[in-house]
């Protein structure tokens, strides 16, 4: 029940409101102080908070003594919302943007994300500004399972190539225009200063625990770093050219020495040993 009190709550009522057009659906007609006793909404708040519901079109009064109420069906109730909703939405988007200033935006070229939607989102902001290829360093089994979606989109604009790192099974089904390949040589010096350090293991400074899960770059455009500091799972966007450029020559160095593409089979090689 308290699920379905947030729910319309999100969709524009009050809480109080929410809990009293829930008890008249369920028990279809009442009085107030019957109303009162299956909401739990304070008895002196209810006859003001019937009125608002009355207003707004939500409840029906059928006069007597005492007053008796019903609720309108949540189908007409629910499309109300959602069209006030929708029209408040638009509303604020319009005025927004007359807010926004037009002189010309100040290149910059780190940025830093939290949560799921937003690193979704700006993962589908860099397949949706893609000129070229995309280059995937994965380093957590789930990576190709959370973006499958991002992954076929970026397949139907470019060349993407998965690089796997040794230890990972991939399980998913093998997407068309995709290259899957696996680390396996690596030089001695570049395995255990850079790759052990940087990106196999986690990182550990002042009791925050940092694991990179994944580095997707798109050549030429953008790198995205996605990582979890003590399991919230963050993002930077790098657009620095430098830094494009050293992390495409870092992929590049180990896909030089990576397996060959996985076969037909949908399974990944077995790692070599050196």
């Amino acid at each position: 029940m308290s699920d379905l009190i947030q729910n319309l709550v999100k969709l524009g009522l009050k809480e109080y409101e929410a809990k009293i057009y829930i008890a008249l659906v369920g028990i279809r007609e009442a009085n107030a102080r019957t109303i009162h006793e299956v909401s739990g909404v304070p008895r002196p708040r209810v006859y003001d908070i019937l009125s608002e519901l009355t207003a707004k079109g939500f409840v029906e009064v059928r006069e007597g003594s005492p007053l008796f109420y019903r609720s309108v069906p949540p189908d007409i109730v629910i499309s109300k919302l959602q069209k006030d909703l929708n029209h408040a939405a638009e509303e604020s988007i319009a005025v927004l943007e007359t807010l926004s200033t037009k002189k010309d935006e100040e290149f910059v070229p780190l940025w830093h994300v939290k949560g799921d939607w937003s690193i979704t989102r700006h993962l589908d902001l860099l397949i949706e500004r893609m000129t070229g290829d995309i280059s995937i360093l994965v380093l957590e089994n789930l990576v190709p399972v959370r973006y499958d979606a991002q992954i076929r989109q970026a397949s139907k604009k470019g060349k993407v190539s998965l690089l796997f790192k040794p230890g990972i099974t991939f399980s998913g089904s093998r997407i068309p225009g995709v290259s899957y390949y696996q680390i396996d040589k690596m030089n001695e010096f570049f395995r255990e200063k850079i790759f052990d350090k940087a990106f196999a293991n986690p990182l550990v400074q002042k009791n925050q625990v940092f694991f990179l899960e994944c580095l997707i770059i798109s050549a030429d455009t953008e790198v995205m770093s996605i990582y979890t500091v003590n399991d919230e799972r963050m993002a930077i966007i790098n657009t620095l050219p430098i830094s494009l450029y050293l992390q495409n020559m870092t992929f590049e160095m180990m896909l030089s020495g990576a397996l060959k593409s996985m076969g037909d089979d949908g399974v990944l090689p077995e790692t070599k040993e050196d």
